[in-house]
């Protein structure tokens, strides 16, 4: 392979290793918003879901607002 293809190559590479770090975290965080709406859902307290998920009392709050919990 010439040196301008493997330029190329690696820089493609790098993207697509970029876009999939990037997904794993919106997946993660997805995932951790979900564990905490149910933890909602059972009716655990704020402080409880925030400790067990290292989240903010408020990153808490947000998740039960927008999921018209509260």
């Amino acid at each position: 392979m010439c040196n301008l293809g493997e330029g190329i190559y690696e820089r493609a590479m790098e993207k697509g290793m970029e876009k999939g770090v990037e997904q794993e975290k919106r997946n993660s965080e997805r995932k951790e918003r979900e564990a905490a709406l149910e933890m909602l859902k059972d009716r655990l307290s704020f402080e409880q879901i925030a400790r067990y998920m290292k989240l903010s009392v408020e990153a808490v709050a947000d998740i039960a607002r927008e999921n018209k919990l509260i």
